[in-house]
């Protein structure tokens, strides 16, 4: 009968005992992934802050494993103690009951102790679980962070080269004005600060596209910085960066999202 409640506690233990598995999350792959829309600008420093902050999230992810493997063994331990103790008080209680010749005792002594063994074995794989569910919550939910703090990272940076190199502000401009270039007219409506170096550069910008299409430059007095869009005959286009960015942060988080 020992063999057989021993089985059974080992096999319960066994099936309710989850693989835990940590996936490697690449920022530098999953930006080249997610979206095309900073192609071309320097993210020198961008990568070199994701770097940083990847380094601080292995570290703090190495941390939280080594914590649930802790919790886990833990949770071994005290089965391993359950059962040790159920062994000694099962053995106690069958020479007690057949020394005093109580076999109907016995038996329920022993099925009193294996309910007590059982209920012990299941809140010790519950606490197991329970720790690996909010591991993977927690490492989850970093990967989430960590990710917002790099596109805030990123547009820091990035708003800072405008300022340090005026000119990058023209390609960013550029770039837009190719992807629209099958239109049949194509405006630009800039802020007060850019519209000068817009315009200077306009004959350069007309190259782009056949000369048949129509093509000006407009204020937005509702524009401020860096902001600036262009208007087609098939739509609005943003050049802004901060919706660039909030573009490539909606791609990146689908990619998390998408292989949990």
């Amino acid at each position: 009968m020992s063999r057989i409640i021993r089985q059974h506690a080992e096999s319960e233990h066994d099936s309710n005992i989850r693989k835990i598995e940590v996936r490697s999350f690449s920022f530098t792959k999953n930006l080249s992934e997610a979206s095309d829309v900073v192609d071309g600008l320097s993210i020198e420093h961008l990568l070199d802050e994701q770097q940083r902050m990847q380094q601080a999230f292995s570290e703090e992810k190495i941390a939280t494993i080594a914590k649930i493997e802790q919790q886990r063994q833990n949770a071994a331990a005290e089965i391993d103690a359950a059962r040790q103790a159920w062994e000694q008080d099962k053995q106690i209680l069958e020479k007690k009951a057949y020394d005093e010749g109580f076999a109907e005792g016995f038996e329920d002594a022993t099925l009193k102790v294996q309910h007590t063994m059982s209920d012990k074995i299941s809140e010790a794989n519950n606490t197991a679980l329970l720790a690996v569910e909010n591991g993977n919550a927690y490492l989850q939910a970093q990967e989430k962070l960590i990710l917002e703090l790099a596109i805030r990272s990123a547009s820091r940076i990035v708003n800072q080269q405008l300022k340090d190199e005026p000119q990058l502000y023209l390609q960013i401009i550029e770039r837009a004005l190719k992807e629209a270039r099958e239109a049949e007219y194509i405006k630009i409506f800039t802020s007060v600060q850019y519209f000068d170096s817009v315009t200077n550069n306009r004959e350069e910008f007309a190259t782009l596209f056949p000369p048949d299409v129509q093509f000006m430059i407009f204020i937005d007095d509702d524009l401020t910085g860096a902001e600036c869009y262009l208007e087609t005959n098939t739509g609005r286009l943003m050049v802004t960066l901060d919706d660039q960015f909030n573009m490539l942060k909606k791609g990146l988080l689908e990619i998390i999202e998408s292989v949990d």
